[in-house]
């Protein structure tokens, strides 16, 4: 795109004065086109480029460019940055107030493993090489130092290590959309004033679809169930975390020991959830992709973004169990005829 070429426009050499001219008439373009149009734009192109391949980041032979989790939405968050709010880099998204630290130096750190694998696809191939194939995979994993174990191969090894960088770009590539859509509609004179309903013990939901924090984040993590009841008011509500209330979550996962495990007021909470008709899946979804169900439930752990490299698998072992408990929650409510006995038999 044009428009995107010019957004990433680099002085090499020549005038300054002509490079300043241009970046002046672009900014007014830039704004004349509309921020909330460009974020729209920007959202259908990456649902297109998600459709093409797979929305899953956790598919065994991603493209490492364009699949989920990929370069692209690395540089779709720049390319935003840049337009929406003129901020240049990752540095400068955590002082303009849109993401932590942290998350912003845990962002850099999967986008140059990825840049690092992505270099060592195109020196084995002799050229542009973006898909990591099963003998891509094979070739580039002793190049990048891993070796065969007893309880898996290399290549097997390096994909783990890819799928849970991955997995941190897509995340944060949604908190951002997420915020950014946010800070735009707070900043538009034509915005309603949103409806919040305080839920109590620091959680409040906004305009029906978002789980908020609704004050100190000690109050959540202080309450009886602490941060499981998150989890529950996503479930009960039927609503989306926002991004703020996910950082919470991410930053906040020491908090869960054996202690917390232990507690009666957080395992009735899970059980509410678990023993829930519809929506759970989405829930322990979200519990997953925020690192907090493997930190719960130990023995889940060693499933995240593991690989194996077989017929049986498309995806990675922990996506797989989330894929069957979606279609269970569908198999709830499902109408088709030839269902409805298995659909008897797992209400009972």
């Amino acid at each position: 795109h044009n428009e995107t070429a010019m957004l990433e426009h680099r002085f090499v050499a020549g005038s300054e004065a002509v490079t300043q001219e241009f970046e002046k008439r672009y900014e007014t373009y830039l704004l004349r086109a509309g921020k909330g149009v460009q974020l729209r734009r920007r959202l259908q192109e990456q649902g297109a480029r998600y459709r093409l391949w797979d929305p899953s980041v956790y598919v065994q032979e991603p493209n490492i460019k364009e699949s989920a989790g990929g370069l692209r939405d690395f540089h779709v968050i720049l390319w935003l940055a840049r337009s929406l709010f003129g901020v240049k880099n990752i540095e400068k998204i955590h002082r303009a107030g849109l993401s932590s630290e942290a998350e912003c130096e845990r962002i850099q750190e999967a986008y140059d493993f990825l840049l690092r694998l992505r270099a060592q696809l195109h020196l084995q191939a002799g050229g542009k090489s973006d898909l990591l194939t099963f003998a891509a995979q094979a070739a580039a994993a002793p190049a990048l130092g891993y070796a065969d174990e007893d309880t898996a191969t290399a290549s097997e090894k390096l994909m783990r290590d890819y799928f849970i960088r991955a997995r941190s770009i897509q995340t944060f590539c949604r908190d951002f959309f997420e915020a950014a859509e946010e800070r735009l509609k707070a900043g538009s004179r034509k915005k309603k004033k949103s409806r919040i309903e305080s839920l109590g013990g620091g959680l409040a939901l906004r305009d029906y679809q978002h789980l908020i924090l609704d004050g100190d984040a000690n109050e959540v993590l202080e309450g009886e169930a602490g941060l499981m009841r998150v989890f529950e008011c996503q479930y009960q509500f039927g609503c989306s975390l926002s991004p703020e209330l996910r950082a919470v979550v991410r930053s906040h996962l020491d908090r869960i020991d054996d202690a917390f495990r232990c507690s009666a007021g957080v395992k009735e909470s899970f059980f509410r959830i678990l023993m829930g008709k519809a929506g759970t899946a989405q829930t322990l979804h979200e519990m997953h992709e925020l690192g907090f169900l493997g930190r719960y439930l130990p023995e889940f752990e060693p499933l995240t973004c593991f690989v194996q490299h077989d017929q049986y698998h498309r995806y990675t072992a922990d996506e797989h169990t989330m894929l069957t408990l979606a279609a269970l929650d569908e198999l709830a409510y499902t109408r088709e005829l030839r269902l409805q006995e298995l659909a008897h038999l797992h209400k009972e």
